[in-house]
Formats: structure tokens, sequence, C-alpha cells
């Protein structure tokens, strides 16, 4: 099936089946990948709906509808923590942990409460924090 092809390098566009049989090849392969890239992000998606949890651990009951959660799963069996902080002994087994935990150090707080001068470091403190302007206060307790 025919598709138009937009050159990255010209921004030229043409009809891939006149496309010279390299840059065909190479647009070929480009869209399998994405494809490819795509499919298997939507089955994982689609697990969270289904509650499909195919990756399971041979070491305990943990199971994941994710390969890499698995993965990261893995390492607290076996200690591991290859994200290391550059300016103390903080390690961890998440990118997104170590980025969190930098923070720390640089006194950063880039998430703003938009209904007063509130600041915060997480953004998991921001929502419980937007919930005390949204909620009703009945005897000191939030409801």
């Amino acid at each position: 099936m025919p598709f138009v092809f937009l050159c990255c390098n010209t921004k030229n566009s043409f009809d891939c089946t006149y496309a010279e049989p390299f840059t065909r090849k190479t647009i070929h392969m480009s869209f399998v990948f994405l494809f490819m890239y795509v499919q298997s992000t939507l089955k994982s998606h689609l697990l969270t709906h289904t509650g499909g949890k195919p990756f399971q651990c041979h070491l305990c009951s943990y199971s994941s509808g994710q390969k890499g959660h698995l993965k990261t799963h893995l390492l607290t069996h076996t200690g591991e923590k290859p994200f290391k902080c550059h300016l103390c002994s903080y390690s961890c087994t998440v990118r997104s942990s170590l980025k969190r935990h930098l923070l720390t150090h640089t006194g950063e707080k880039p998430f703003q409460c938009h209904l007063c001068a509130f600041s915060c470091r997480h953004s998991g403190t921001l929502k419980t924090h937007i919930m005390t302007h949204t909620r009703k206060k009945k005897n000191n307790r939030i409801t």
C-alpha cells in the first residue's frame, strides 16, 4: 500500500512506491520499527485495563504488566542500585528517583500551587496540598 513520505532533509514529499529502492527499504524499516513500538506500547497499555500481568518474578509472587517494571523489581532481590548520586551516598533502582533526590541538593521546588505560594519537590505532595484548598474542613479534619 503506497504512502506519502516527507523527507527530513529536503522537506520534499513523494509517494513511497516511486522512491528509489534503498530509500523505500529505509522508509519501510522505519515504519515497521515505529509500528512495532506503537504495537508493543498499545499492548502494554491495554494490559492496564484488563489487569493482565504476564511478567512474573521467579523469586517471589510479584507480577507486572510491563517487562521493565519486572526488571526493576528484580533489583530488589539482588540489592543492586545502579543509579548513584554524585554528591552523596544515595543510590536507587530507578533513574526518576535519583532525579527527584538531586532536588534535595539544589533546594529546587519545581511543583507550585496555583492557589497559594506553596511549592514542593514532589508532584504527589502538591496533589495532597491542593486537596486542602478543595475539600471542606469539618471538626479540624479534611473531608
